[in-house]
């Protein structure tokens, strides 16, 4: 019986430890909507399941919320929380509580290796270490990766191919980071959170998050819209860059002001105009032409602009004059542009009615609304940006095959070229013997008709001779 309880408790002790997830927060997402003045308290529990217990319970540096420190939270105890929500702009992400406890663990100087793959990304992404500890991060996509900080923005290193690259963590810090290859990212923003050997600390894996939707409800306004041109005639290769101003005639702010249309760019967008403002904005007109059957057509788009007003939707009309479309391979452009305009195809694509609730469509949508911050685009730059990898290796799949059909091809029009300047020696060679042939029967007809008038002049001569030596016998006889 005495050996029964011992094993229960242990068994107890073991399900406890296996169950133990760090500290659960319930509910674990919010969708707020308010205005930029006003306050909105959220209330939610916080439950220690841990064998250890918590002090100093804050927010991790955010701009959003607002909550008191909570001085402990012991192991077991679940208490209740407010904070307050007071962001002035749009937000939609996660919201990180830091919790901190003791500990003393030396310093194991560990070594992390990680590889960073495409699509799938970093094998481990958010991770404690402790101060001496080192990473080594393994690059195993298909060419350069960027190693990037995530908050300031700036390149930490570059990683070629089947190279590695490694830090050694000498002091507590927190490192966001992401990898970026041909200009996007895609891998998540990932955390390395080192640890002190003893102290306080926090973890990573201890400390509660939930997802904030705060969505700003602006006072309307109204805009208007002035196109210097909405009818253009456009080769399919080139690129029109034009001019159209913006005014805001209400009273109120204009905010997050969004411009959109298939083909086009624009050089300032998610503005903001003040009452009575406005404001010049450069669009670049761009074709996405693939095939020749798709010139010689008209096709007429919205240029679409959306705020804390009515949307605005004007109309303009692109011809595209025929012509003879060979396919990316011979259109001078550089891989970037070449990206760009598909990704600028997957836009035009998604803002049809029908294809907008298809799942490639919702990524493009979750990037681009004025709604997102940058936590909310982790997933769908992610997505974008392995499309963009993945449509990278099929370009230069293409252009290998390109370069292997146009090797060929030039073999075969040098080969072309060679018989042909054979051919062409050998006429010349035989044109130059009928030169000379024709010259000397040339030669020969002149000798044959000299020999001739001279045998019909001396033949004249004699018989003239002839004839007066007779008459002069005859005169005196």
């Amino acid at each position: 019986m005495k050996k029964l309880l011992t094993f229960l408790f242990f068994a107890t002790f073991l399900i406890s430890l296996v169950s133990a997830n760090g500290i659960q927060i319930n509910p674990s997402e919010f969708n707020i909507n308010k205005t930029q003045s006003e306050e909105k308290t959220i209330n939610f529990t916080l439950t220690n399941t841990e064998s250890i217990d918590f002090v100093n319970l804050t927010v991790d540096n955010s701009p959003h919320i607002f909550m008191e420190i909570i001085n402990n939270l012991s192991a077991g105890e679940t208490i209740s929380v407010s904070a307050i929500i007071d962001g002035t702009s749009d937000f939609f992400g996660e919201i990180e509580i830091l919790a901190f406890y003791e500990q003393n663990l030396g310093q194991p100087e560990d070594i992390y290796n990680l590889t960073v793959e495409d699509p799938e990304g970093l094998s481990e992404c958010n991770m404690d270490i402790i101060e001496g500890d080192t990473v080594v991060w393994n690059n195993e996509v298909n060419g350069e990766i960027k190693m990037v900080n995530s908050e300031t923005g700036n390149e930490i290193t570059r990683i070629q191919e089947d190279s590695d690259y490694q830090i050694t963590f000498n002091e507590p810090k927190v490192l966001e980071y992401h990898f970026e290859r041909i200009g996007a990212r895609f891998t998540s923003f990932c955390k390395i959170n080192v640890q002190a050997s003893s102290g306080l600390v926090t973890s990573l894996e201890y400390n509660p998050i939930f997802n904030l939707n705060l969505h700003i409800n602006f006072p309307p306004t109204t805009i208007d819209l002035l196109l210097l041109e909405n009818e253009y005639t456009i080769q399919y290769d080139k690129d029109v860059e034009d001019i159209l101003k913006i005014t805001n005639d209400g009273n109120e702010t204009a905010r997050n002001i969004i411009l959109t249309s298939p083909w086009i760019s624009f050089s300032n967008n998610n503005l903001n105009l003040n009452p009575g403002e406005s404001r010049n904005i450069g669009y670049t007109i761009s074709p996405q032409i693939s095939t020749t059957n798709e010139t010689n057509q008209t096709y007429k788009y919205n240029i679409t602009i959306q705020g804390n007003f009515d949307d605005i939707n004007e109309e303009i009309s692109i011809f595209v004059p025929y012509a003879t479309v060979s396919g990316f391979s011979d259109s001078g452009e550089t891989l970037e542009e070449i990206m760009r305009n598909r990704f600028n195809d997957v836009r035009a694509y998604c803002q049809e009615e029908i294809n907008r609730n298809k799942d490639i469509c919702a990524v493009f949508r979750d990037l681009e609304s004025p709604q997102s911050s940058n936590n909310t685009k982790q997933d769908s730059n992610a997505e974008i940006a392995r499309f963009l990898a993945l449509f990278k290796d099929n370009i230069d799949e293409s252009l290998e095959i390109i370069k292997t059909e146009n090797a060929n091809q030039t073999l075969q029009i040098d080969t072309i070229i060679l018989n042909q300047d054979k051919e062409s020696s050998e006429r010349t060679k035989l044109s130059k013997e009928q030169d000379q042939l024709r010259s000397i029967i040339i030669l020969f007809i002149i000798v044959i008709i000299t020999l001739v008038v001279l045998s019909t002049a001396l033949y004249i001569i004699i018989k003239i001779k002839k004839e007066r030596l007779l008459n002069q016998e005859n005169f005196y006889a």
